[in-house]
This record gives structure tokens, C-alpha cells and sequence, in this order.
């Protein structure tokens, strides 16, 4: 979290005229949301997140399923 927050305010004093973009899969349940000026949601359908993870980590569909 320290790292993302200097980070970010890095960006935002030598660039501020450009969107500072965070990819943070637990954004809500971290607490973090209300750090953001605009929150994007990308959606996967459940049938590809498996497809992906099966073909990331080499494990079986029952394995990614659970």
C-alpha cells in the first residue's frame, strides 16, 4: 500500500494532467475506493475466468473451479 501511495502521488505532482490508473481486484473490500475519482468495472464471464486461470496456473478445470 506504501509503494502504491508514493506511487500515486508522484504521478499526480509531475503529471497531474494525466489519469493516475490503479488495478486493484479487491478495491471495495480493501477499502480503497474512496481514494478514486472513477471507478471502472471490467466484467469476465465466469466461463472465461476459468479458461484463463486453467491456462495460467496449468491446473484442471475442477481444480479452478473450486
Amino acid at each position: 500500500m506504501a509503494a502504491m501511495d508514493t506511487q500515486h502521488q508522484h504521478w499526480r505532482k509531475h503529471r497531474p494532467e494525466i489519469p493516475v490508473i490503479l488495478d486493484i481486484p479487491l478495491l471495495f473490500e480493501s477499502k480503497l475506493a474512496q481514494r478514486c475519482d472513477t471507478i471502472l468495472l471490467v466484467y469476465l464471464p465466469p466461463e472465461l475466468q476459468v479458461e484463463r486461470l486453467m491456462a495460467r496456473d496449468g491446473v484442471s478445470r475442477e481444480e479452478a473451479e473450486h
